[in-house]
């Protein structure tokens, strides 16, 4: 979602030109040490010197993406006056888990529905996994590999696979026209099966085993163990609360504050949602 360097050049000049237009001065690198209010201004304590307004706006992002700047400074200014903050967590970052499988299907992307069982709603489970984790509860994913079928639906299915496959096929290549290969042959390692072939396996055996594989594929289970940090997460999830802000982004506490964008705890799932959050805060906030 963001530029090529060349695009955030030309953007960045756009914008410098724009600026200028307007009459507005624009400081880079100045190490900002301390923001203060009195005497109905803003005071900024930097490196290059002081500056003084009227109004400010903490946009500093949150803790995501540190590379990019997004170091929790902003939580420090909001915290000075007054505001509470949310614990900072990762969120829509990868999952760690405790599953031997998973490096034998590493690169595979499959069509599948994935809860989470944590004691709150399964959504969004990167950002959910974090909460939880935090909390100290056991996490446990589950995966459904053929969310378009009910249990009763895949079994029917399997059976009729099964009733017509030849004497030279396995479970593997039956399973493999449902789901991945490399998924396929994950579910026959865990019913140590290998490449044997369905005829050479007694026949209620290979009932029980479709029993088993419409089971576990619809309900692959695996315990969380954490998530990726801040340098690998999209997105921050907490920050200051909105119950703490006005319609127009400005602070309850401070007269002039103002607040956009990651700083604030707002986190959507992945699409666009984060950005236009930046966005339409940055633009509220700056007409206020």
């Amino acid at each position: 979602c963001y530029p090529r360097s060349g695009q955030a050049s030309a953007i960045r000049n756009a914008l410098l030109r724009k600026a200028e237009k307007l009459g507005i001065e624009i400081h880079n690198g100045i190490g900002i040490r301390k923001i203060i209010r009195e005497n109905n201004r803003f005071s900024f304590d930097t490196k290059s010197g002081s500056f003084f307004s009227t109004c400010c706006i903490l946009a500093t992002g949150g803790m995501a993406s540190p590379k990019s700047g997004s170091d929790g400074s902003g939580y420090i200014y909001a915290k000075s006056f007054g505001h509470t903050v949310k614990k900072p967590l990762p969120a829509l970052t990868a999952l760690m888990a405790e599953a031997n499988w998973l490096k034998e299907t590493t690169g595979v992307r499959a069509d599948a529905t994935v809860k989470l069982i944590s004691g709150i709603p399964a959504f969004q489970v990167s950002r959910y996994a974090a909460v939880a984790l935090d909390r100290k509860q056991c996490v446990t994913a589950t995966l459904d590999f053929v969310p378009e079928y009910t249990e009763e639906q895949l079994r029917d299915f399997l059976k009729q696979q099964l009733d017509v496959a030849s004497a030279e096929e396995s479970w593997k290549m039956l399973l493999s026209g449902i789901v991945n290969e490399k998924i396929a042959s994950m579910l026959c390692a865990q019913k140590h099966l290998g490449e044997r072939k369905i005829a050479s396996i007694p026949k209620a055996k290979n009932r029980q085993l479709l029993r088993e594989f419409a089971d576990l594929l619809k309900q692959v289970k695996f315990p969380i163990t954490g998530v990726r940090g801040f340098q690998f997460a999209q997105v921050t999830c907490g920050g200051i609360p909105v119950t703490e802000l006005t319609k127009q982004m400005e602070s309850e506490r401070v007269e002039g504050l103002y607040f956009a964008g990651e700083i604030v705890d707002v986190d959507g799932m992945c699409g666009g949602y984060n950005l236009q959050w930046a966005w339409s805060g940055g633009a509220v906030a700056g007409t206020a």
